[in-house]
């Protein structure tokens, strides 16, 4: 009797704890991003001639593992289905989604190229997918008063219950996203007050864990993090980062910390979160990120799905054997990445704009950047492995991307076109312009439109006539962005081929083994080293630019910076158009630590709108830049 009474009276004092401290549920935060239509293995191939990296099968052994093993599971997709592939131009996204369900997505946020195509196309989309319904579609900064019919298919935010745990989920896309995509008659607003609304939003329904799931970029994120209060965790997206550790970023308001994850893209890799939820307290216990290679078996369902969508391709006139034959070989990696230091044209850049140069017979040619999708790997190639390069635009006619043109410039405007390219290089590669039949040089610590050292220009070997037109060959969806760069007018625009992608597949396979050098075509004459801004730096013994605090602000915020010798300091703040809005320091200083602080004001003394800023320090011939964010 006694025992029964001792069992009973544990029991009570193990539900009185609960009660007091709160139930410990453990969650598996299962996570991918910016898969743009790679439903099959891609990159380097292995003795198989199977692409060694990513494939949606693979992923969903891998998924379908973590969710059978792996307590309180919730599969989340940080966006960016569209584009990159020619499953994407046949079956517009329709078998990813449902291929996502079959996995058990929990909810998805909405990538820019979602938008690439204008809202009714993402709308047929998800209709033939089966939204509404099919998976919660997360996005919180969508302004869709202009375009209704969209508004049944996204939701701000999501909550679910796992194990006892009650979590809320919600999403956000890159305000870029107006003019880097077409959102239109859809306009996306201020990631910022949006995020603050949806944590009072989520805070108010009792939610034990606040989750962002963010289409916004790492830079973005962390200052989404910084700037407002009250979210546990960011899923992130849209940089296409492997982060393989939590990115802990404390809040200026409160000191509490969240944390950023992110797992590449195009299914890479699989990122696993496992967290402890007590209450409205979390603790971060592992994360990981799992490589999507190789040695992982195809899940079997979802690999005869995509077999058979594989088949759909192939037999399609257009395209015949694109996954399959192989038509070319490349000798040596052929990398998308600009360089890090002097020099900034990449090899693959420098591949692509020769191609086009000797197809259209111009001066010169131009590629950007960030038309530029991926590398190209050592070993065998197939036109996959080509058009995932330059998947940019779709053409009904030849199901590919976009077509090539050619047209006349005058040397000013080119002057024009090439101080953009270099504007805000700093900050964003985007539209860094890799140039073939031209070479440059620029200064990178001079004010943006007067980078470019003219003297240097050579045009097939030949300075610029400042006199003269020239012919150049490009990308046909450049040509309307040629304004943006302050280019007024060209002339005579013809199309020179109905896809880009063709001029370039031939010439690969017409010069195979390729290894094609870069000739090192762009050079900032200013590098001298290359500062990271991640180092904590106490003495001045290096020139270092600290991140401002708080970071967001409002009204004023403190920048620090460091000087290890006698010099000449400018600090000033930039706009994201690169004007350099205001000087805070421009004065000689003696070694040392110092600070200033910035007001939210520009040279006028006005206040500036809210928004993204950028503190630049300057001296000699070292420069430096960090983001930062106002907010009223």
């Amino acid at each position: 009797m006694k025992l029964k009474v001792f069992v009973v009276v544990l029991i009570l004092f193990a539900v009185s704890v609960v009660s007091i401290y709160g139930q410990t549920d453990r969650l598996t935060i299962i996570h991918v991003n910016d898969s743009h239509s790679h439903l099959l293995p891609w990159g380097p191939k292995n003795a198989g001639n199977v692409g060694k990296i990513g494939g949606m099968a693979r992923v969903a052994s891998i998924v379908g593992n973590l969710k059978a093993t792996s307590p309180n599971p919730i599969f989340l997709h940080g966006g960016d289905v569209f584009g990159g592939d020619l499953m994407f131009n046949r079956f517009f996204g329709v078998p990813e989604f449902q291929i996502l369900a079959a996995l058990g997505c929990d909810a998805m946020a909405i990538g820019n190229h979602e938008f690439q195509y204008y809202p009714p196309t993402l709308i047929a989309s998800l209709q033939n997918a089966g939204f509404p319904g099919l998976f919660p579609l997360l996005c919180a900064n969508l302004d869709m008063s202009g375009y209704p019919d969209l508004d049944p298919y996204v939701q701000d935010y999501v909550i679910k219950e796992y194990g006892g745990a009650k979590v809320g989920i919600f999403g956000l896309v890159t305000e870029t996203t107006n003019t880097i995509a077409n959102p239109d008659p859809v306009v996306v607003t201020d990631p910022a007050p949006a995020a603050a609304a949806m944590v009072a939003a989520l805070t108010a329904e009792s939610c034990d864990l606040i989750i962002l799931l963010s289409h916004l970029g790492l830079m973005t994120d962390q200052m989404i993090a910084a700037g407002v209060p009250g979210i546990d965790i960011i899923v992130g997206a849209h940089s296409h980062t492997l982060l393989t550790e939590t990115m802990p970023v404390k809040n200026a308001i409160t000191g509490d910390t969240t944390f950023i994850v992110q797992a590449d893209w195009a299914y890479s890799h699989v990122g696993k979160l496992t967290v402890d939820v007590t209450g409205a307290d979390f603790n971060i216990i592992e994360y990981d990120v799992i490589p999507v290679d190789d040695s992982v078996p195809e899940e079997p369902g979802s690999a005869a799905t995509i077999e058979g969508l594989k088949i759909t391709v192939e037999a399609d006139f257009r395209y015949g054997a694109y996954y399959t034959d192989l038509i070319a070989e490349a000798a040596t990696m052929h990398s998308n990445n600009l360089g890090a230091g002097e020099y900034k044209d990449s090899k693959m850049g420098d591949l692509i704009v020769d191609a086009l140069r000797e197809a259209a017979g111009t001066d010169m040619a131009f590629a950007a950047n960030g038309f530029i999708r991926q590398s190209i790997y050592q070993g065998k190639l197939t036109a996959m492995d080509i058009f995932q390069v330059l998947p940019e635009g779709l053409s009904i006619v030849t199901g590919y991307g976009s077509a090539l043109s050619k047209f006349e410039i005058d040397a000013a405007s080119l002057i024009a076109g090439m101080e953009f390219s270099v504007s805000l290089i700093e900050y964003d590669d985007t539209f860094f312009l890799n140039p073939s039949g031209l070479i440059f040089d620029f200064d990178i610590t001079k004010p943006v439109g007067s980078r470019v050292d003219i003297a240097s220009i050579r045009i097939n070997g030949q300075p610029i006539e400042l006199s003269r037109r020239y012919t150049a060959a490009v990308n046909a969806d450049l040509v309307p962005m040629l304004e943006l760069a302050g280019v007024d007018t060209v002339y005579n625009i013809q199309e020179v081929s109905n896809s880009e992608y063709v001029v370039v597949r031939d010439y690969i396979v017409a010069n195979s083994p390729i290894d094609h050098t870069g000739e090192n075509r762009v050079r900032d004459i200013s590098y001298t080293a290359v500062d990271d801004g991640f180092e904590h730096v106490e003495m001045a013994e290096s020139y270092h630019l600290g991140q401002n605090y708080p970071n967001p602000f409002n009204p004023q915020t403190t920048i620090s910076y460091n000087v290890p010798k006698t010099d000449h300091v400018r600090v000033s703040v930039f706009n994201t158009l690169g004007q350099e809005i205001r000087v805070l320091v421009d004065d000689d200083h003696l070694s040392g630590v110092y600070a200033v602080i910035w007001d939210g004001t520009d040279s006028s003394g006005d206040r500036v709108s809210s928004g993204l800023y950028f503190s630049r320090l300057k001296a000699g011939h070292v420069h430096m830049a960090r983001p930062m964010i106002l907010m009223k």
